[in-house]
């Protein structure tokens, strides 16, 4: 830790007071650097850069504003003072048209001197009648050519002689500040995309694993209500499973959840409900905003299952425990990409046996296929071939001539 400045005592005047040294800022500067390794929030460093200059300058208040990019006006962030006037500070703005004190710094990138703060008609006057300034010295901070930041600096309704040499190292010590207040805001973006990414690969790794057990439901043969029960235990939040006329086909909720409306024929005739439905896609869940009218009490998010371009179904979570995040939609996404992979895979099932079917009866007739291969295909279809049977044919007539063989059974006799 650098060893602080030595204060200066406070007086009425700067007259007795020894010359301000550049090392003495160099010296404050340190504490402000050394404040951003050590993890420091924004605000207690420019408490700290604050609390500095007052002591360097011998004065009693000092306030710290920092630049809105978007909208190139400044913000009050701190003040150093005798009571606690950080709430009245981030109230403020400066650098507003009205405000020529501001507008002049910014000018010249230059520390302004205003001597009567209360009949100077530069400054917002009724701001500096409010905190009984006398004199007033502003310094810009100036990083690369631009001012990001401001020091309002002041003695109260003591007089105080700020000068030249004051005025030239406060400007030092500002632009030092400028650099140590940019790396601040660089580091706590940096942690902030780092806390960011981490949620984010955390929350994937949670999708990714019920993802793993979904798809391993399916394979095991599980059924809609083991899967909404899976959501529900990952999320926390009542799940229901619907076809496409909207009955529902599984629910799971949790103990805490008490009852919950889904998709049901009075909520089906409320018209934002039907609104939201026909603008429903595969890509991305739609969140319903409760409707009292229809008895949706909480937001309700819906998922499209569609297998080919036909929509088969909708899955639904309600809000419960913690508002919807980018977790829920993800779940509710991929469930309902599983849920139509199963409908799809369940259809080419009963599609292939019944015409495997077909086509069994069809070979057992003509004996078109190889004794072994025929043994196995009846085995699949649980027909056993060393038993009688009884062959039922279906055929059509049309104007009296026999169409086509377009059907055969064999049943066990």
């Amino acid at each position: 830790m650098i060893a602080r400045a030595p204060e200066r005592p406070d007086l009425q005047s700067s007259e007795a007071v020894p010359p301000l040294s550049y090392q003495q800022v160099v010296s404050a500067f340190g504490e402000a650097a050394q404040a951003i390794n050590e993890k420091t929030d924004l605000d207690t460093l420019l408490h700290l850069v604050a609390e500095r200059i007052c002591s360097l300058l011998s004065i009693r208040r000092c306030s710290v504003y920092l630049k809105e990019p978007k909208i190139g006006v400044f913000r009050g962030q701190v003040a150093h003072s005798d009571g606690n006037i950080d709430p009245a500070i981030k109230r403020l703005t400066a650098g507003i048209e009205a405000d020529g004190f501001t507008q002049e710094i910014l000018r010249t990138q230059k520390p302004v001197l205003i001597a009567n703060a209360q009949s100077d008609p530069r400054p917002v006057r009724s701001a500096m009648l409010e905190y009984n300034v006398r004199a007033m010295l502003g310094v810009p901070m100036v990083l690369r050519g631009e001012v990001i930041g401001l020091l309002f600096l002041d003695n109260e309704d003591l007089p105080h002689t700020y000068t030249p040499e004051e005025q030239e190292l406060s400007q030092t010590f500002a632009n030092l500040v400028a650099i140590a207040i940019s790396q601040s805001q660089l580091t706590a973006e940096l942690r902030s995309t780092l806390s960011t990414a981490a949620q984010q690969n955390a929350m994937l790794r949670r999708a990714a694993v019920l993802e793993d057990r979904l798809t391993d439901l399916m394979l095991d043969g599980a059924n809609l209500c083991e899967i909404a029960a899976a959501v529900t235990e990952v999320t926390g939040k009542p799940c229901s499973i619907h076809d496409a006329e909207f009955r529902r086909l599984a629910h799971a909720s949790p103990p805490d959840a008490g009852s919950t409306r889904m998709l049901d024929p009075a909520g089906l005739r409320n018209p934002a409900v039907r609104k939201a439905l026909e603008a429903l896609t595969a890509r991305r869940p739609t969140v319903l905003p409760p409707l009292p009218a229809a008895g949706l009490h909480r937001r309700s998010m819906i998922a499209l299952v569609r297998v080919s371009d036909e929509k088969c179904g909708y899955l639904v979570l309600t809000e419960h425990g913690t508002r919807f995040g980018a977790q829920d939609v993800i779940v509710a996404r991929r469930t309902a990409t599983i849920i139509a992979l199963e409908l799809s895979g369940k259809q080419r099932v009963a599609d292939a046996d019944s015409h495997a079917a077909e086509a069994l009866a069809r070979d057992l007739l003509h004996g078109s296929d190889e004794d072994i291969s025929l043994a196995r295909r009846a085995d699949y279809h649980g027909l056993a071939l060393a038993e009688p049977h009884v062959v039922v044919l279906f055929s059509l007539r049309e104007q009296g001539t026999q169409a086509a063989l377009t059907t055969a059974s064999v049943t066990d006799a």
